[in-house]
């Protein structure tokens, strides 16, 4: 990644975009490929070096719900089967 194409993509994340828009934005620009992924790793590695980018991250703050028995059991069904 260039100087110039980081800068870019800093300014996007500040902005708010997700790393998929901003591959997605850049795939219509001849000549640039970049993934989701290598803009995830430019995320994670300015964290590392005490930046601040991550939090721009749309889901930054937010938990998995954890996923209880098959996808064919409820939520009441278990506590049923386990009371």
């Amino acid at each position: 990644m260039s100087p110039t194409l980081i800068l870019f993509i800093e300014a996007k994340i500040i902005m708010d975009w997700s790393p998929g828009q901003i591959a997605g934005w850049l795939k219509v620009e001849p000549g640039i490929l970049i993934s989701h992924e290598r803009i995830y790793q430019h995320i994670w590695a300015d964290k590392h070096h005490g930046g601040a980018l991550y939090k721009h991250l749309r889901q930054s703050n937010k938990k998995r719900k954890k996923q209880y028995g098959s996808k064919d059991q409820s939520i009441s069904q278990i506590i049923v089967l386990s009371g």
